[in-house]
């Protein structure tokens, strides 16, 4: 009987699929960011590539912090100094593919956890899909899929039944991201470590090296239960308006 009340309710799952009906869906955690300024030990004769991927971290051995750099970054040849700036993120990239059964509401289940909310760029044989809160909107040409996360931050990716959102096709390529926490809001200059090796676009060997200048912000966890008791009827109370003092609070609360 307790579980059964959002306001009594102590157990994340019970939680979850309770404010489902009031169309509220828990926040994850989200990623932390920075720039990092990357380095040449010297002048290149020609330019540098550093991969989107490329994993920097902080220097402790036993629980180091990954962040991942978001795009390609240039260092040109002759460039001096011989450095470069990219935003890196406190996450990491997963792939996973799955064989369609070509069956209505076919789900894939991504195992790496937890996972980036937004994150989730899903293609198939027919085409790139396009993720949605749900398939009511969703025309029998639509190629859209729904993402649920579950208590433990397991997301589940499901398509429509052929009605409502199309039926995948072929291999389905799932990219998505995991990570976050407030864990990643480091300090600046303890983003030191590098992994991999570079070569210039001659082939030939270079050495690089990483900081942040700044401190990494914007790392959150995922929504308490507390929090989700407080937010999920609040979402119903103030809807797309903010008039009275009451709606400014609870705004303000969401951020």
């Amino acid at each position: 009987a307790r579980e059964s009340r959002i306001a009594t309710a102590t157990q994340r799952k019970n939680l979850i699929a309770l404010t489902k009906l009031l169309g509220f869906r828990p926040a994850g955690a989200r990623a932390a960011t920075t720039d990092a300024v990357f380095s040449l030990a010297a002048v290149p004769i020609a330019p540098v590539t550093i991969r989107s991927g490329t994993r920097v971290r902080t220097a402790s051995v036993t629980d180091p912090v990954l962040f991942q750099l978001i795009d390609d970054v240039l260092i040109p040849a002759g460039a001096s100094p011989p450095t470069t700036t990219g935003t890196i993120e406190h996450s990491e990239a997963q792939e996973e593919l799955f064989a369609s059964t070509g069956l209505p509401n076919q789900e894939v289940a991504l195992p790496a956890t937890p996972f980036l909310d937004g994150s989730a760029v899903v293609s198939a044989g027919n085409g790139t899909y396009a993720e949605v809160q749900n398939f009511l909107g969703s025309g029998a040409a639509d190629r859209h899929f729904t993402v649920v996360v579950d208590q433990n931050d397991r997301a589940t990716v499901r398509f429509g039944n052929g009605v409502n959102g199309v039926i995948p096709s072929g291999t389905i390529t799932v990219r998505y991201k995991t990570g976050g926490g407030a864990k990643g809001n480091v300090n600046a200059g303890t983003l030191t470590k590098l992994d991999g090796s570079f070569t210039d676009d001659n082939g030939a060997p270079v050495s690089v090296t990483v900081t942040n200048p700044q401190p990494a912000s914007g790392g959150s966890d995922r929504q308490t239960v507390a929090q989700i008791k407080v937010l999920a009827p609040e979402s119903i109370r103030v809807l797309n308006r903010t008039v009275s003092r009451e709606d400014f609070e609870i705004n303000a609360r969401r951020l």
